[in-house]
């Protein structure tokens, strides 16, 4: 999907909303999380990712905690 979304963290996973869908991915599924100099990239396939860019959150404190959310709840579902 190309276009505004909302992506939340909720319990069982990534949940993106936009016109008209509803999209949930589980913590499980994500394989990996990179950034560059203006996107988040959650690959949730080999090709496959959930682009978010940096100016989607209102501060850089608001990005760290995040990916520190993300990537906790990532390991969580991972057993880790």
């Amino acid at each position: 999907y190309i276009g505004d979304f909302t992506l939340e963290l909720t319990d069982d996973g990534l949940r993106e909303t936009a016109p008209g869908r509803v999209t949930e991915v589980g913590y499980d599924k994500i394989q990996n999380i990179v950034e560059d100099r203006r996107w988040i990239y959650i690959f949730i396939g080999s090709i496959t990712a959930i682009i978010v860019p940096y100016s989607a959150f209102p501060t850089r404190e608001d990005k760290e905690v995040f990916i520190a959310a993300l990537e906790e709840k990532r390991a969580a579902a991972a057993g880790q």
